[in-house]
C-alpha cells in the first residue's frame, strides 16, 4: 500500500511540477484527493480532502492560522496561513484536472 501511495505522490509531483507538499490521488476515478497542510514528514501535518471543504477563511484569532468549514458544518482551525491553505487547495484542483485530461 505504501508503494501505491508513493507512486501517486510522485505522479502528482510530476504532473503539477511540484517539489514539496504534493497532493495525493487516493482514488482518481472517484475524484478522491488529499493534500498535506505541512510537510508529510512533520507530526503536525494534517491531510485534507478538498471534496469535503465548504469554505476556508483566515482565522479571526491569529492571522498565521486558517479555518476550514467542512460540508458537515464542522470547523477546524489549522496552524497554517490562509494563503498556504488556498495554495494547497489550488494545487489539488490542478492535479485533479491534469489527471482527468491524461
Amino acid at each position: 500500500m505504501l508503494a501505491i501511495h508513493e507512486g501517486r505522490r510522485k505522479a502528482a509531483k510530476r504532473l503539477a511540477r511540484l517539489h514539496f507538499k504534493a497532493p495525493v490521488a487516493i482514488h482518481p476515478e472517484g475524484n478522491i484527493y488529499s493534500f498535506p497542510t505541512l510537510s508529510p514528514k512533520k507530526f503536525e501535518c494534517s491531510w485534507i480532502f478538498p471534496n469535503h471543504i465548504k469554505d476556508i477563511a483566515p482565522s479571526k484569532k491569529d492571522l498565521g492560522k486558517s479555518v476550514i468549514l467542512f460540508s458537515n458544518l464542522k470547523e477546524v482551525e489549522l496552524g497554517i496561513s490562509y494563503f498556504m491553505l488556498e495554495e494547497q487547495l489550488q494545487r489539488s484542483v490542478y492535479c485533479l484536472m491534469r489527471l482527468k485530461v491524461e
